[in-house]
């Protein structure tokens, strides 16, 4: 899983977290690679959707 805290400080918003899945899946080989990817970070494929405006929160 990604860290969420280190020093004290967040580093795991939202916005990251919809970042780092949307790189995982635009280099992944297929689906199956993908989740895999993802499920080693801790992510899921709703964690790389973002709301309306854009900030990285799920819809």
């Amino acid at each position: 899983m990604l860290p969420t805290v280190v020093g004290g400080v967040g580093i795991n918003t939202s916005h990251e977290r919809a970042r780092a899945a949307r790189q995982v899946a635009a280099h992944a080989r297929d689906a199956v690679d993908c989740a895999d990817l993802l499920a080693m970070l801790g992510l899921t494929a709703d964690d790389g959707l973002i709301s309306e405006d854009g900030h990285g929160d799920p819809v």
